[in-house]
């Protein structure tokens, strides 16, 4: 009933956590799993040879979004668990989400609460600023879920044409995005539960990590579905984005307070990075931005 799909570049030690929960999960003593290797050169293939019932593709580096297409194209089953290699699921994740999406054939894709098990005060940081809305506690209907743990339903999935491989960044909003203009839901469950290591423990990975991932074009998937309800919001100005930066900044940080506060009052403490997380987002888009309409210009 479920195929899982785990991209993976250059994790080889994170993979095989990630295989051993993925072979945990309640849904079926023979699952599915396909794990697809984005052009590792770590030796990733040496993991895979523990596992011999595990289907393993080996692709050229062409980034997450294609990885996780290869994979589900190759999926026959009815839906499909997206895992990053860097995560690990709990044992009733899969079966959570599984319930969830068979409650209304009207849902495409249900995501998962998001853990961070970095260690360290930065780390916590980029989690609050990068992943606070899955860390929330309540059941509820989104615009987007993070890939690094969701549940699809692959007819409408493959209907609405996977992941952006455009994109490296940002694919799932893009996925949301159109999934939601196409009159699908999307639901966030709480009650599923993927751990993510990322690493991110210094401030170059945990604070600068915001503005690389908007130099690379996180704002994309919103200029181009401007008719979305979240595009018409975004702008393609610029300097929208440097001049109201502290106030973007400060909104987005009260969001994330107030929606963390009730569930964790150290918060508090982390507030001022995650202002900072967020200004370093806003100089990054406006970054990209400009490179964008001097590279357009020139065409």
């Amino acid at each position: 009933m479920i195929s899982v799909v785990i991209p993976s570049y250059n994790r080889k030690q994170e993979l095989e956590n990630c295989i051993e929960s993925a072979l945990s999960q309640g849904i079926d003593h023979n699952p599915e799993i396909i794990v697809v290797d984005d052009g590792s050169t770590d030796g990733t293939e040496k993991i895979i040879d523990k596992y011999p019932n595990i289907t393993f593709i080996r692709q050229n580096h062409k980034g997450a979004a294609a990885a996780r297409n290869n994979g589900a194209q190759k999926s026959k089953q009815e839906f499909v668990f997206f895992i990053d290699s860097d995560c690990r699921a709990e044992k009733n994740c899969a079966e959570e989400l599984l319930k969830e999406i068979q409650k209304d054939e009207n849902i495409a894709i249900v995501g998962c609460r998001i853990l961070g098990k970095t260690a360290g005060f930065l780390a916590k940081c980029h989690d609050y600023a990068h992943y606070s809305n899955f860390m929330v506690r309540k059941r509820e209907e989104r615009k987007f879920l993070c890939s690094s743990g969701i549940l699809v339903r692959k007819e409408y999935f493959d209907k609405m044409g996977g992941f952006n491989e455009d994109l490296k960044f940002a694919e799932e909003e893009d996925l949301g995005l159109r999934t939601n203009m196409a009159g699908y839901k999307l639901i966030y469950q709480p009650s599923a539960i993927v751990y993510h290591f990322h690493g991110r423990n210094n401030f170059q990975k945990a604070i600068l990590h915001a503005k690389k991932w908007a130099e690379a074009g996180s704002v994309k998937p919103y200029l181009m579905h401007k008719e979305s309800k979240y595009g018409k919001i975004s702008s393609k100005n610029p300097y929208f984005y440097l001049f109201l930066s502290p106030i973007i900044s400060f909104l987005v940080s009260i969001k994330i307070f107030t929606r963390i506060f009730p569930q964790d009052k150290k918060i508090i403490l982390y507030f001022p990075f995650i202002f900072i997380n967020k200004l370093f987002w806003c100089f990054g888009t406006f970054n990209y931005l400009k490179n964008e309409n001097k590279r357009n210009s020139k065409i």
